[in-house]
Order: structure tokens, then sequence, then C-alpha cells
């Protein structure tokens, strides 16, 4: 770790499976289940940052086994202009009010508006430094809310619910599996209970029993189902391989 970061850490010790909620608005967030005891928490990024004035005013609570860490995001109302175009950033939300437009607006598929070129608003122009270093107990669950966040697990969760904007999702094995994003990626290798939505963004699943699955545009993929599943998607491709060769996966 650098001299030029700052960290904040949270530890539990409950003796058993616990159960996170965690509100983090951009960054990374990277959980690994583990056989100790503890869980613990560390956020980190760039001293003197917009992630680094996050961490000092995140909120977190524990009451028995249930953990809380909200991060906040973005505030205010920072006005951008040029080129005859102002942009206003407030929350996560961005508005732009054009008259004539000179100078070319962009706005990618994480919210960040460029204006002339310039990342002017979104997570793009966000601190990218804030990260969270998760280690739970085995068995524990995790809910996790987010605009532009990625999350990365390792290890068995007994449950894990994601929503975000444009964040991923890559999971390793969940029991129960809840995710729903606009344009971010959903993958697990390992799930029994899947329920994925998407707009925009695909799904991606590995070994999975029961599935419901819908996006828009996105595409949906299983490489080993093995139970019952209902599939929707407009213009997305959907391809299901059976885990067991030579049979062919239930789904409608």
């Amino acid at each position: 770790m650098t001299t030029n970061a700052i960290t904040r850490t949270f530890t539990e010790t409950i003796g058993g499976p616990v159960r996170l909620a965690l509100a983090l608005p951009y960054g990374q967030a990277r959980v690994t289940v583990t056989d100790s005891a503890q869980a613990t928490i560390t956020l980190t990024a760039t001293k003197g940052s917009a992630a680094a004035t996050a961490i000092n005013e995140a909120a977190y609570s524990a009451e028995g086994g249930t953990l809380n860490l909200t991060v906040p995001g973005p505030t205010g109302g920072t006005v951008y202009g040029g080129s005859g175009v102002t942009v206003i950033n407030s929350g996560p939300g961005v508005v732009i009010s054009a008259g004539v437009i000179t100078g070319g607006v962009t706005i990618s598929g994480r919210g960040a508006v460029h204006i002339s070129g310039t990342v002017t608003s979104g997570s793009e122009a966000q601190d990218r430094s804030l990260t969270a270093e998760i280690q739970l107990p085995r068995g524990s669950s995790l809910t996790m809310r987010t605009t532009a966040a990625d999350l990365t697990t390792h290890g068995a969760l007994h449950a894990l619910d994601f929503t975000s904007v444009s964040g991923d999702l890559n999971a390793d094995t969940a029991a129960r599996l809840h995710a729903q994003t606009t344009s971010g990626q959903i993958s697990a290798a390992a799930t029994d209970y899947v329920t994925a939505r998407s707009v925009s963004g695909d799904v991606l699943l590995g070994r999975a029993h029961e599935v419901t699955a819908k996006t828009n545009s996105g595409d949906i993929t299983i490489t080993a189902f093995s139970g019952t599943g209902q599939f929707q998607s407009v213009s997305g491709r959907i391809s299901l391989y059976s885990a067991v060769p030579g049979s062919a996966p239930e789904g409608k």
C-alpha cells in the first residue's frame, strides 16, 4: 500500500456467518470468503481525493450478525459549461440543458459526459481509487447497491444481491443470486438459484440450476445448465448448454 493512500478498516468478530449490506457509489469492491471468524472491511482511496472524503464520511453499524456500511456518493450541483452546453451533476444523475451544441457531447455507458473530448461528470470523472477489500466468514451473505462500482467475489457466499447502474458483477459461487443492472455485466461461475435482469448488459452463468434471466439487448449464456429456467431477451442472444452431455436443458 502506498503512503499516498488513506484507509479505514471495520472489523467484527461474530463467530459465524454475517449479513453485509454495502452501498458503494463507484470504485471497486472485492470480497473473499474465508474460514476466519472475523468479518473485515477495508476502504482505501488516494489522499486528498473525493473518494478519501467519502471514506471519512462513511456510515457503519453492526448489530448481531448484520453489518451495514454506506459510503456516500457525490452531492451538490456542480455546473459545467462550454460549447453552449451546461451540465448539472446532481448525485448520480446527469441533466444536460443545451441550446446549440457546437462542441459535441457524448454520454458513455458508465454515465460519463464528455464535452469536446473532456470528461466532465459521471463515474469516469470520479476518483476511481476507491476500493473496498472485504473478508467474510464462510456462509455469509452480501447485498450491494451501487451506481458504477464493480464487484468481484472469491469463495462461496450463501446469498448475493447486487444492484447497479453500470457496475459489473463477477461472482465466484453463491447459493442464491439476485442481480439487476442497467448496462453492467452479470457473471457468476456457480449458483443454484438465480434471478438476473439487465437492460443492455450480458448475463453469463457457469453452473446453474434454477434460473430466471431477462434482458433487453444483452446476451444470456449458461455454460452448465442442469435445471429449469425462464429466459427472455428482446434482441440479445440466448445460449444454453447442458451440464450433462447429450441432454437438453429445460427452459422457455
